[in-house]
Order: structure tokens, then sequence, then C-alpha cells
């Protein structure tokens, strides 16, 4: 079968999958002005399929206190390294560019930013693992 004749076929049989009801794109999440703290979420969880990442650059030739005022440390000069995203829990929200979160590694940190907080998929969780997905090998003629 050709690829547009099998995304025919899959366009026409498709039905959504339990996945689907309450899928959320990660786009949509990061979208939002407002995370929720840890308690707010007791009431209003985000999908199980993701978890909270904050971006904090730790420089291995400083020390840090904790807790850390994000302030002092981060330049903000660079948000691409993934390596630099850690897990963490969101414990306040002042006004709407400022929480209080306390990073996996167990650090708090004062001052974040809403932009260096980062929705993230779990493990196999992304759109490509998806079951009953379209897939097809490409014809390259």
């Amino acid at each position: 079968k050709g690829w547009e004749e099998a995304w025919t076929e899959y366009v026409n049989d498709w039905e959504p999958n339990a996945y689907y009801k309450n899928y959320i794109p990660l786009s949509t999440l990061n979208d939002q002005i407002i995370v929720l703290t840890s308690e707010e979420q007791k009431k209003r969880p985000y999908p199980d399929d993701v978890f909270i990442s904050c971006y904090f650059n730790f420089r291995s030739e400083d020390s840090y206190p904790n807790p850390i005022n994000y302030e002092d440390f981060e330049t903000e000069s660079i948000f691409h390294f993934t390596s630099d995203f850690y897990p963490c829990t969101v414990l306040s929200r002042g006004d709407l560019n400022d929480y209080i979160v306390k990073l996996k590694n167990e650090f708090v940190i004062l001052n974040f930013p809403r932009k260096a907080i980062m929705f993230t998929n779990t493990e196999y969780s992304s759109d490509q693992f998806v079951p009953d997905m379209f897939r097809h090998e490409m014809e390259i003629p």
C-alpha cells in the first residue's frame, strides 16, 4: 500500500483511544502564565505523563547557599542546555513571575521566574509513543 492510501484508510478508521481522553499537549501547559503550586495540584493535578522542570545553571566553581536567591546566581543568558533542567516542585507563587521552587537535588530557589519553568514528558509518554498512531514507511522514488 502506498503512503497516501494508508493515510486515508487510517483517517477514515481512526477513533480516539483512552489516551486522548485527558490529553493536554506540552505546548499548552508551557504557554500557561501561571504554574500551580504543589498544594494547588492536590485539587487540580497536572496529567500523569508530565512533570515540572526548572532551569538553573549550577556552575561547578560556585558554592551555593540553601536557599538560593535566583537573582544572585542566574544570568539567564542561556536557556537551551537541557542538562540544566531539573525536576522540581513549585512550593509557592508570588506575583506572576516569582516562584519558590525546590529542585530534586533538595536546593530551594527563591525569586524563580516563570520563564525558567517548563513542563516535560515523563519517559515514553511523548506523542511518538502514543498507541495506535499512524506509522508507515516513506517511499522515495
